[in-house]
């Protein structure tokens, strides 16, 4: 059995990615699989949590359980919960977390859920260190990080949950008159709960190897989230790689061939 394994937390928020082992659901997760079958190659075991249980149901956004229940604070003691009960029935001497976009966001925080056990290095593709518009805006614009204005994003946060939650969810604002910009709308709860957060603060007491991902045409999450990190946490080993044009996701064979030797060579290098 491989003493290596690779944890991928994908992107999102989203709620189509499949039930594995649903007959007929497709894996929404196979463009994040494919960056990572070098790794497999090598040797590494790759494990992707779910991000709930969406109980086999086809429209899960359309059941306002599953909004409610859609916040980055769940999504993330979900992880914790499945990844430490898999972790404590194998034995890995390697483990790697990988995060995109939204699993980026998440992948510091869970590096510090899975202090019992030793995780080797983080990855982060498309996200960074700040979650919230406000701090990405100060970042763009070379300003300092309004400490003020991301106390308020918690407190808003908080004050949500008190507010609107069990049975009184469905009073929620944007629940009464939900706004639907496509297929659907993103709920204020999932909103909140992401400006509540800056994982550039945890990146501050991660000593481990950290790769950061970025491309420079991102619109999901606007690359100087990535560039506040190199710029204020110089004295840390970290490493950082730019892809010019690169958008969320590789759009181009190149650009996915690209990205995997990268994130394998990076690997290698660290002896991992």
């Amino acid at each position: 059995m491989t003493k290596k394994i690779v944890i991928a937390l994908d992107g999102g928020p989203d709620y189509h990615g499949a039930n594995v082992g649903m007959p007929g659901e497709k894996l929404e997760w196979i463009q994040v699989f494919n960056w990572l079958l070098p790794l497999h190659n090598d040797g590494y075991s790759l494990f992707m949590p779910e991000k709930f249980d969406w109980e086999g149901e086809r429209n899960r956004f359309w059941d306002i359980r599953n909004r409610e229940r859609y916040t980055l604070d769940n999504l993330l003691a979900n992880y914790a919960s499945v990844i430490k009960e898999y972790l404590s029935q194998n034995d890995y001497e390697t483990i790697v977390i990988i995060g995109h976009s939204e699993g980026g966001f998440l992948a510091p925080e869970l590096y510090f859920l899975l202090e019992d056990y030793t995780i080797s290095a983080i990855i982060s593709i498309g996200a960074g260190g700040l979650s919230s518009p406000d701090d990405i805006t100060a970042a763009r614009y070379g300003s300092t990080l309004d400490d003020e204005s991301f106390k308020k994003n918690i407190d808003s946060y908080n004050q949500f949950l008190a507010e609107y939650s069990g049975e009184r969810y469905a009073e929620a604002p944007d629940e009464i008159i939900p706004r639907r910009p496509g297929d659907y709308f993103l709920p204020l709860i999932y909103q909140y709960s992401q400006q509540a957060r800056r994982p550039f603060d945890l990146y501050k007491e991660i000593s481990i190897p950290v790769l950061f991902i970025h491309g420079q045409f991102d619109g999901g999450v606007n690359v100087a989230s990535t560039k506040h990190v190199e710029e204020n946490l110089p004295h840390k080993h970290f490493d950082y790689i730019y892809y010019p044009t690169l958008r969320q996701y590789p759009s181009t064979v190149r650009q996915l061939v690209t990205m995997r030797a990268d994130i394998a060579e990076w690997i290698k290098e660290k002896v991992l």
